[in-house]
């Protein structure tokens, strides 16, 4: 939003959200009244709209006008959805720009979220939405070697992760984010990390998860039809000799 109808900038608005002292919302509005004559009624209505200016305001903070729409657009979709948590979510602040960015990861838009985190460097909550797939952003973004992704989640504290991050980086052969994972997650990988490794030929890889993550060797695999692991145990012998079979058809 550069202007608001009035001729106020965004840097205005942005003061607006900040609260600052020498622009208080109760000097804006009543001025703002001298500009009906030139002005419809409606839009008018809206101007003075305290609640709805609040509301403007505060998930402005000197955005730009591409990621204030982003704002705009997740929170209608948060307003129209039937998630219980919603009036929560749209009610903090740092919620809301959490499950921004979440949905940012999800959709898969690096750049906007990089943009996001450029424009508003913290003040990042992890939804109460336990329930969602989205949640485990990290293992989105670590099956799509998104490394710079990874590090603001985990810095941020702001996605679950779950043992199929690493493993899906060890099939992928990505083997820096595999030691990001190892030198900042406790999830570590499953068996199936070293299997798919050994398969897709990145021997890098295994020999990093030998060395420093031996016990997981002994770690089931999560139940996806992905791993039917007999045929795989043949092409692998050779890394996982004395790997315990784990039993997932």
């Amino acid at each position: 939003m550069s202007q608001i109808g009035v001729g106020w900038s965004s840097r205005a608005t942005s003061n607006c959200a900040a609260g600052a002292a020498h622009f208080p919302i109760s000097f804006v509005l009543p001025s703002m009244t001298s500009f009906a004559n030139t002005h419809t009624t409606s839009s008018l209505a809206v101007l003075t709209n305290t609640p709805l200016l609040q509301l403007v305001c505060a998930y402005q903070d000197g955005l730009t006008p591409e990621l204030s729409s982003v704002f705009l657009t997740y929170r209608r979709r948060m307003q129209r959805s039937l998630v219980p948590q919603k009036k929560l979510i749209l009610a903090t602040k740092e919620m809301f720009r959490g499950h921004v960015a979440l949905k940012l990861v999800e959709k898969g838009d690096v750049a906007m979220l990089h943009e996001l985190e450029r424009q508003i460097p913290t003040g990042y909550a992890r939804p109460p939405r336990n329930e969602s797939s989205y949640l485990y952003g990290i293992n989105t973004a670590a099956a799509r070697g998104q490394l710079t992704v990874v590090r603001f989640l985990h810095e941020h504290d702001l996605a679950k992760c779950s043992k199929k991050a690493m493993d899906d980086a060890a099939s992928n052969g990505d083997l820096a984010m595999v030691t990001y994972l190892d030198e900042h997650r406790d999830e570590g990988c499953s068996l199936a990390g070293y299997i798919l490794a050994e398969k897709h030929g990145h021997r890098d890889v295994v020999e990093y998860l030998l060395a420093h993550r031996p016990q997981d060797q002994n770690k089931c695999p999560p139940s996806d039809p992905q791993f039917v692991l007999h045929p795989l145990l043949t092409s692998a012998a050779d890394a996982l000799a004395k790997v315990p079979a784990c039993g997932v058809q």
